[in-house]
């Protein structure tokens, strides 16, 4: 089933030809259990770009950008404000899309969907930027022949950092494009923005 997905978020990545930065950080999967159980770890890096709307979106991500094992993208569409914005539970600002991709030269890929809240630390729109994510939840949405859901529905949450780089995230969303439209034997692209995949 064809629907329409934005890869939004955190998206660990060392660009050749970029400023080489690498940032990530802790953000984890968790699985609703008693204890809570990491299923899926940390991203190795991550980049993000800024809009004129002063929307932001956040890719991460494992392996090389052309053949990614996961990445992980966030789009952040207001921003919230210290001791103005009330945190009501189950408020979100973010969508959130994840992709994992299993084998290598047509790969089965899972994508995943949800929302949750992403609050930055610090000036949107600057070099360097540390966020924090949290009540966030994903759950399967699509997927190519073979691939076997193992997340179920699964929790988000952690502290990362990403490095502002906007030339390269619009080469890594092509480049996953490219892949992914591979996987799943039809066209779907990455956009950095609320239309998603088209």
């Amino acid at each position: 089933m064809k629907r329409h997905l934005l890869l939004v978020v955190f998206f660990a990545w060392a660009v050749a030809g970029s400023s080489g930065c690498s940032m990530g950080g802790k953000l984890s999967l968790y699985r609703d259990t008693e204890p809570q159980t990491v299923v899926e770890g940390d991203f190795d890096s991550g980049i993000y770009s800024f809009d004129d709307t002063g929307n932001i979106t956040v890719l991460l991500f494992d392996g090389p950008v052309d053949r990614p094992t996961r990445a992980m993208t966030m789009r952040m569409m207001w921003e919230p404000r210290a001791a103005r914005t009330p945190l009501a539970p189950g408020a979100t600002n973010a969508t959130i899309r994840y992709v994992i991709f299993r084998g290598d030269q047509k790969p089965m890929v899972g994508l995943y969907s949800g929302a949750g809240f992403l609050y930055p630390k610090g000036r949107l729109g600057s070099g360097n930027l540390t966020l924090s994510l949290w009540q966030g939840n994903l759950r399967w949405s699509e997927a190519s022949d073979g691939f076997e859901d193992q997340l179920g529905q699964v929790q988000i949450r952690g502290v990362f950092s990403a490095h502002r780089d906007d030339k390269a995230m619009h080469q890594a969303l092509r480049r996953i494009s490219v892949r992914l439209s591979h996987s799943l034997g039809y066209p779907q692209y990455v956009r950095a923005d609320p239309a998603g995949f088209r």
